[in-house]
């Protein structure tokens, strides 16, 4: 199995992990399984503490169906993000209900920038 992302819920504030669970990886295999084209993924939830010892790398693998199957090391940073509804942008819209949901800066922020007029958005 192939490593494709570890992530720690110390690393992921807002995020829910199982009860006894703070770790949480995505593995997958790039070997070829018949009737089903393309790396198998697996989820595996685990308590850091349990890792007796934690390995410096990846093992190798043993067999690559095709190399482009085989992730590329990367980092992420998450971060936290307030997801806001749609901005309506006329009071006779279905969504009129949603006017002042958003912090009134930001609404006539994203309303100007809608409407083509921000020159300067900083």
């Amino acid at each position: 199995m192939a490593p494709v992302l570890q992530l720690f819920a110390r690393d992921a504030p807002g995020v829910e992990f199982p009860d006894g669970t703070d770790v949480v990886q995505v593995l997958w295999c790039p070997a070829w399984h018949s009737g089903r084209p393309g790396p198998r993924p697996a989820v595996v939830r685990r308590a850091a503490a349990d890792v007796a010892t934690p390995l410096d790398a990846a093992p190798r693998l043993n067999h690559v169906y095709k190399d482009r199957w085989v992730p590329r090391p990367c980092v992420v940073h998450p971060e936290e993000l307030v997801e806001y509804p749609p901005v309506c942008t006329l009071e006779g819209d279905p969504g009129a209900h949603l006017l002042g949901v958003l912090p009134a800066k930001l609404e006539t922020r994203i309303r100007r920038w809608d409407s083509g007029l921000a020159d300067d958005l900083s």
